[in-house]
């Protein structure tokens, strides 16, 4: 049941992502997020919730063993470090 209700929720977000590419273009929905602070806040939390996620998977899959099983910790792991390099 519960992977029922999360395959719809994703279906649902994929038509909503749909919209809005169709209405706005790629590039027009992150630059209508950075018109205001409210938006601004928005695309903040965002970056946030994705870092925790990823950091959260990088250090799991480490404790699990598993990163040849998941690819997306490589990726992540570049994204983790890629602000020291910068800076």
């Amino acid at each position: 049941m519960a992977r029922i209700i999360l395959f719809v929720v994703l279906v649902l977000f994929l038509v909503l992502t749909g919209f809005a590419v169709a209405d706005h273009g790629y590039s027009g929905i992150f630059t209508l997020q950075l018109e205001n602070f409210a938006g601004m806040q928005v695309l903040a939390d965002l970056v946030i919730a994705l870092g925790f996620f990823l950091v959260w998977l990088w250090q799991d899959a480490k404790k699990c063993g598993d990163l040849y099983r998941l690819p997306s910790c490589l990726i992540s792991e570049s994204w983790y470090r890629l602000p020291w390099r910068v800076a």
